[in-house]
C-alpha cells in the first residue's frame, strides 16, 4: 500500500511539474513572455574560503526555468510543490539558495515563482501560481 502511494504521488508529482512547465512556455506572465521552460540538472562549483578552485560539486535540480523572449537576462525559475500547505516563504529561500549557485543565474535578473497545490502558511516575495492558474495558461 505504501508503495502505490510513493508511486502515485511521484507520478502526480512529475505530471504537476510538466503542466507548469507548458504553462510558462509561449506565455506571458509577470511582465514577460516565456521561452520553452524545462527542468535543469546540472553542477555547481563549491569553494572553501579563500581558495579559487574548487574543492567538489554539488548536485542541482530546478523543476521549471524559462529566458525571457527578447530579453536574454531575464529567467524565470520555479518550483513545483504538489503537497499539503507549506511554508512559502522557506519554500523561496531554498529556491534563491539553490539558484544563487546556479551557472545559468549569474548576472540575470530572476523571476522567482512557486507552483503550489494549496495557499502556503507563509507569504513569500514571489510570485505564486495555484492549480487553477496552471490550467488557464495550458494550449487549446
Amino acid at each position: 500500500m505504501i508503495f502505490r502511494k510513493i508511486i502515485f504521488y511521484g507520478i502526480v508529482g512529475n505530471v504537476w511539474e510538466r503542466l507548469c512547465q507548458t504553462a510558462v512556455s509561449g506565455n506571458e506572465l509577470f511582465g514577460h513572455t516565456w521561452g520553452m521552460a524545462r527542468r535543469w540538472w546540472g553542477k555547481a562549483s563549491v569553494y572553501e574560503d579563500g581558495r579559487k578552485t574548487p574543492v567538489g560539486y554539488e548536485n542541482l535540480e530546478f523543476d521549471v526555468v524559462a529566458e525571457a523572449i527578447g530579453d536574454k537576462n531575464t529567467i524565470l525559475v520555479g518550483e513545483c510543490k504538489w503537497k499539503s500547505a507549506d511554508y512559502a516563504d522557506r519554500l523561496l529561500a531554498k529556491l534563491k539558495a539553490k539558484t544563487e549557485k546556479a551557472p545559468f543565474s549569474q548576472g540575470k535578473n530572476i523571476v522567482y515563482v512557486l507552483f503550489l497545490k494549496e495557499h502556503p502558511m507563509s507569504d513569500a516575495d514571489c510570485c505564486i501560481l495555484y492549480p487553477d492558474d496552471v490550467l488557464k495558461y495550458q494550449a487549446e
